[in-house]
């Protein structure tokens, strides 16, 4: 059974691989910083398809698989017009993440990952809100 700790663990990881991935992006010109941004949100939509296709029912690798259009759809979306867009789109993916840990999505996934990925996700999107937009 997890444990409070577990959790916790997994979120302080999350915010262990953002730390590299903000100063990365921080030695980005601004023509690619965005480019980057898009590609990464778009990867981390794909790890749900990786988890449904191990879990093996049908109905959630569909369902994996629309959502992570909708994710690809942001990402060149947020690419062509505003990085508010790919902002919002790493706190929607972190609100995804949320969805998978209480199981409200059947797919099953590794107990740590909803969290580890939520503040991965979220502390990107206080990155480009903070260093773009105030």
């Amino acid at each position: 059974m997890p444990t409070q700790k577990m959790y916790q663990l997994a979120a302080l990881v999350g915010v262990g691989f953002a730390a590299p991935t903000i100063i990365y992006l921080l030695f980005l010109p601004d023509p690619l910083y965005g480019l980057h941004l898009a590609i990464f949100l778009s990867t981390i939509a794909g790890v749900y398809l990786g988890f449904s296709i191990a879990d093996g029912r049908v109905r959630n690798i569909i369902l994996e698989s629309t959502v992570i259009a909708i994710f690809v759809a942001l990402s060149i979306i947020g690419l062509n017009y505003s990085l508010l867009i790919l902002a919002f789109g790493y706190f929607a993916h972190g609100v995804w993440d949320c969805v998978h840990h209480p199981n409200l999505v059947t797919t099953q996934v590794a107990v740590w990952y909803p969290p580890f990925c939520a503040v991965y996700d979220w502390s990107i999107t206080t990155f480009v809100l903070i260093y773009y937009y105030l």
